[in-house]
């Protein structure tokens, strides 16, 4: 297990007080000299990968909400998905809902809630039926709002086709 950051750092060991290259770079050669004494490349072991445990794809959309009522106008957004919650994103039923900011995560199928774990933020995530997941947040720091998107399938070209439907589907509500 490691963690990783939507810029791209990572934390194999928790020796280091920050996500950095260096790590990530040291396994990547371990795992290339593993392939390397298969004489196979690095190629051939994503594509093993894939084929065991699927084709994931996941996105980041940031969209600007510039100027004075850039943040009234995310808010606006953010009450919207909270309010008037999607029963499908890019034509896949929604399962359950997390709603960071009360800490409940709701079954939408039975109404059933739970209590999540995690500290408070203005976070809502959607679990989609087939396993796909999206989220939505304003940044902290810039008028931005940023959706995120995760989808799984047997192809790369399935997983980029529900990526895109996904994707598109929140455009739509946004904008």
């Amino acid at each position: 297990m490691f963690g990783f950051e939507e810029s791209f750092g990572y934390l194999v060991k928790p020796f280091a007080h920050d996500k950095d290259a260096i790590q990530a770079l040291v396994l990547f050669a371990e795992v290339a000299a593993y392939y390397k004494s298969q004489n196979k490349t690095m190629y051939d072991g994503i594509q093993e990968l894939f084929a065991q445990f699927g084709y994931f794809e996941e996105k980041t959309v940031s969209l600007d909400f510039p100027g004075i009522n850039g943040a009234d106008e995310m808010a606006g957004v953010m009450a919207d998905f909270r309010n008037n919650a999607p029963v499908t994103v890019g034509g896949i039923a929604v399962e359950r809902l997390q709603d960071f900011s009360t800490q409940t995560e709701t079954n939408i199928t039975t109404g059933a809630t739970t209590t999540l774990t995690q500290p408070k933020a203005n976070v809502l995530k959607y679990w989609l039926a087939d396993g796909s997941w999206v989220a939505v947040r304003p940044s902290g720091t810039e008028p931005k709002l940023k959706l995120y998107v995760g989808v799984e399938s047997d192809s790369q070209a399935k997983s980029q086709a529900k990526l895109d439907d996904i994707e598109s589907d929140l455009l739509k509500r946004v904008k």
